[in-house]
């Protein structure tokens, strides 16, 4: 033991090294070697043990990558929606109410006004044929008189030729007169003709004059402005008001390449039954009015609008100003003027239509149905595209049929015959 450190060392003492002898030291070697032995055996045991489990390690690692790389991966999960027979669309447009016929009530002649017509007033209705306006024709019919007076002179005049031309031609005969005298008399007597074919036409221009001081309605219509006061001057082509036809009213429904494409032949609509909605208000918050009348496809327009491109429908509204309609609770009278929302009927159940959500067609117009989890490629005719959330596409030719699964999910380069995973939950 050292007496500093107080560490016991295995140095023999020297004065025992000094001494031993040749089998004493052999003996000390033996025993050395006995102790070098103790202390590196568990050193072996506990390299062992870390070399077994860095073997082990890195077993288990390469086995787990092995396994991960022999398991195939998992189809795509999609989200699907069902393909629904669509045996009757709507087309749904906007138009502004027109008259069919529009007047303006001038004067022919130039008068006093005499009297005006309790009815032609702003947002009156009248009937064909009433009196709206009386112009004064106080000095119509003088001229009437006199001009009738002329014609008495005329005919006497006539009367009075036509004694000569028979004398004449009496004497001719007789050869008393010559043939110059008899050509004088039928001269004179087809002059006094044309002086009594004036005097009558003057007659008929002067009554035509007084005629057209009567001022009626060429048509059932309502006033939709009236300036004519009893007592003013009245002058030739002057306005006096202004007349629209009750019996009908107008709108144009205009045709988007997309709906000439869903009727087929647009022509056909022309009989059709329109349904004749107000436009609601945004206070409203609906997406339509109610519906207050019905209109008839009159006509096809004969032309595309050069800002729209759009083919007009004429739509014709019977009585458009009544108050109320059978049928129509809702019913109201419609303004000029007035925008309306129309929808018109499509029967597609003869072209085997189907209708898709508006996610299930993909660019291209292309449609991937889904079947036992199979992808499969349909180019498609697309009919009718949706607006708004939730909005489906209308599918003619090459279309799945109704019941079918289509994917909606926007699968990144997705081929025909593509194994997928489709929700339990959808396929019930």
């Amino acid at each position: 033991i050292d007496s500093v450190t107080g560490v016991q060392t295995c140095a023999l003492p020297i004065w025992k090294a000094c001494c031993m002898t040749k089998d004493d030291t052999a003996d000390v070697d033996r025993s050395d070697d006995t102790a070098d032995q103790g202390r590196l055996w568990p050193w072996l045991v506990g390299g062992l043990i870390v070399l077994a489990i860095g073997a082990g390690g890195y077993w288990y690692l390469t086995r787990a990558d092995q396994t991960q790389e022999m398991a195939p991966p998992q189809p795509p999960l999609i989200e699907t929606g069902l393909v629904a027979e669509a045996a009757q669309v709507v087309i749904r447009q906007t138009g502004f109410v027109r008259p069919v016929s529009d007047v303006t009530v001038v004067s022919e002649i130039t008068a006093r006004i005499a009297s005006v017509s309790d009815s032609f007033t702003r947002g009156a209705t009248v009937a064909r044929g009433d009196v709206l306006v009386q112009l004064d024709t106080t000095r119509l019919q003088a001229e009437r008189q006199r001009a009738a007076a002329g014609i008495a002179q005329a005919e006497a005049v006539v009367a009075e030729a036509q004694i000569s031309v028979d004398r004449q031609r009496q004497l001719e005969e007789n050869n008393i007169a010559s043939e110059a005298t008899l050509q004088q008399a039928l001269v004179e007597l087809a002059t006094a003709d044309a002086a009594l074919q004036t005097a009558r036409a003057e007659r008929d221009l002067i009554q035509q004059r007084i005629d057209d001081a009567i001022i009626r309605a060429p048509f059932d219509a309502v006033v939709v402005q009236a300036t004519a006061d009893p007592g003013a001057l009245a002058t030739a082509g002057m306005s006096l008001g202004e007349l629209i036809a009750s019996a009908q009213a107008e709108v144009e429904m205009g045709l988007t390449p997309g709906d000439l494409a869903l009727l087929g032949d647009a022509q056909s609509a022309v009989g059709a039954t329109v349904r004749v909605l107000a436009v609601p208000s945004a206070a409203d918050g609906a997406a339509t009015g109610p519906r207050i009348a019905q209109g008839t496809v009159t006509a096809l327009g004969p032309q595309i609008d050069a800002q729209t491109r759009t083919v007009a429908l004429i739509v014709r509204i019977d009585d458009p100003f009544a108050t109320t309609r059978e049928g129509f609770p809702d019913a109201r009278p419609i303004r000029i003027g007035e925008l309306l929302t129309l929808e018109l009927s499509v029967d597609l159940s003869e072209r085997g239509a189907v209708s898709v959500p508006g996610r299930a067609v993909k660019s291209g117009d292309v449609v991937w149905r889904v079947a036992d989890g199979v992808l499969s490629r349909s180019e498609v005719d697309v009919l009718r595209r949706g607006t708004g959330e939730g909005a489906r596409v209308v599918l003619g030719a090459g279309a799945p049929a109704p019941g079918a699964r289509v994917m909606l999910t926007d699968l990144a380069a997705a081929t025909d015959g593509q194994d997928v995973r489709v929700d339990a939950a959808e396929e019930q």
